[in-house]
């Protein structure tokens, strides 16, 4: 079995789900079915952002997911920092 190293894991995820995703298992899940890995689910970190798979392409989709990296990365930096 692989053992995943014990980082946490942050997954953008659509709030809707394009039909040609809809092939996928765990498509209906907000973790898209990766926390039926074990051990992963309790280190993911879920954040769903307005739109489809293809928003991410699109100028307003796209300053979107970049304010939710921007906000992942400050709350990442600032827990490293309390920890030092």
């Amino acid at each position: 079995m692989h053992k995943w190293p014990r980082s946490t894991i942050y997954l953008l995820r659509a709030s809707e789900t394009n039909g040609h995703l809809q092939a996928y298992p765990g498509h209906n899940r907000n973790d898209f079915g990766w926390g039926q890995i074990e051990g992963l689910s309790s280190r993911m970190r879920i954040s769903l952002y307005s739109g489809d798979h293809f928003t991410v392409i699109r100028d307003a989709g796209a300053r979107d997911i970049g304010r939710l990296i921007s906000g992942i990365l400050v709350n990442v930096q600032a827990s490293r920092q309390s920890r030092s």
